[in-house]
């Protein structure tokens, strides 16, 4: 997530904790994509990124 996880555990129940640990790469990269849609409509879609996070490995920068 984007606060340290100190802070996280304080203000967030450990089931709901996992959940959001759990769907942070998604919620970031589609956070990113949204940010792009919004500054021109022809943003690609972030297919390849979502391919990466799948197989565990490090998109290319």
């Amino acid at each position: 997530m984007a606060y340290p996880e100190q802070r996280r555990l304080a203000r967030v129940a450990a089931p709901a904790a996992e959940i959001l640990d759990r769907h942070a790469g998604t919620a970031a990269v589609m956070d990113d994509f949204h940010r792009r849609l919004c500054e021109s409509k022809q943003a690609r879609y972030p297919a390849d990124e979502f391919g990466h996070m799948r197989r565990g490995a490090a998109p290319d920068a």
